[in-house]
């Protein structure tokens, strides 16, 4: 029997014109662009290289943080409208004084700049946001009896020196502590002390006798 008479064990032959086959498709999906992880990249690039003080660093970081996952959006995305939108959150939902609103959007509006500066985003939705006027309140004076029992607090203390310093800052030259903190042994002159960051961001100068 020829060799090519059984052929009932064989596939059939099935021909396929070139060009016809379409390729398979891929059964893994596509990932989407982890937002998240862009936001926290550029607040930090932000966070570098304005060379903030340590607590208003992590004052700003947690407030743009905040923001980043109340609106979920990139930050190109971001407009004024939600700007407005988390502000009457900030308010009405969470009830924040206006000194803390304040602090929240003045981090924002400084964020936004800086992205339209650095190129990151078109537009800057924070122009036209405006950040509450907190009336200031006036300090209370102590009694001399509750200064003299700060003074008298410091004897033996390992850090009398210091915190005299201090104390004296605070009762005699009218320094605010966030001032003091801020201060370091070249500020003062023998004479006045340079007050770096003052209030509102301003240098001052204090006479010290």
């Amino acid at each position: 029997m020829s060799r090519f008479a059984q052929t009932s064990d064989m596939p059939p032959v099935r021909l396929i014109e070139l060009g016809t086959e379409k390729p398979e498709e891929s059964l893994v999906p596509v990932k989407p662009a982890v937002v998240g992880n862009l936001r926290s990249q550029r607040i930090e690039q932000f966070l570098t290289l304005k060379n903030l003080a340590a607590n208003t660093r992590r004052n700003y970081e947690r407030h743009l943080q905040q923001f980043g996952l109340w609106v979920n959006k990139d930050w190109h995305q971001v407009t004024m409208h939600d700007l407005k939108r988390y502000k009457t959150y900030l308010e009405s939902g969470r009830q924040l004084k206006q000194g803390s609103v304040g602090a929240v959007l003045t981090a924002l509006k400084s964020f936004f700049s800086w992205l339209k500066k650095a190129g990151y985003i078109e537009e800057n939705p924070g122009v036209a946001i405006s950040i509450p006027v907190t009336p200031e309140t006036e300090g209370k004076n102590l009694e001399l009896f509750q200064v003299e029992a700060l003074f008298a607090a410091l004897v033996g203390r390992k850090t009398q020196r210091r915190d005299l310093a201090i104390l004296c800052l605070m009762v005699y030259a009218g320094l605010r502590a966030e001032e003091i903190s801020n201060l370091n042994a070249g500020d003062y002159n023998g004479v006045e002390v340079i007050i770096r960051k003052a209030k509102h961001g301003s240098v001052g100068r204090v006479p010290v006798d």
